[in-house]
């Protein structure tokens, strides 16, 4: 019976990662701490963002922008690096981050967790 009980438990606690990994948003950058999805796929509307979960590049932009209406992922090209793009407005600007280091200059790809 105790080992039918144990089994019986991790089981469920499979079962309950799995779920919880499920349903996390694949891919939102950790600084982000509220947001709203939007229709396009790996976009966040950012509402609120956590400054000490920043790198020393992304707080300098932080500090001196505010904070990006959106972020967006994509996988650098050809070497498949998690890239951040955040979206400032009124005047729209474009700032990219590879590997949390500020890399303007990067030919991307749309993000699909399948390729990779």
């Amino acid at each position: 019976m105790r080992k039918r009980n144990s089994r019986i438990g991790v089981i469920g606690f499979t079962a309950v990662l799995c779920l919880w990994v499920a349903c996390a948003p694949l891919g939102k950058p950790s600084y982000v701490s509220k947001w709203e999805k939007t229709p396009d796929k790996n976009r966040w509307e950012v509402i609120e963002i956590d400054p000490k979960n920043l790198s020393p590049d992304e707080k300098a932009l932080f500090d001196e922008q505010g904070m990006p209406k959106f972020v967006i992922h994509f996988w650098s090209a050809p070497k498949k690096k998690a890239v951040y793009q955040w979206v400032y407005e009124n005047p729209l600007r474009f700032y990219r981050f590879v590997e949390r280091k500020r890399a303007d200059d990067m030919s991307v790809r749309g993000y699909d967790p399948w390729w990779r």
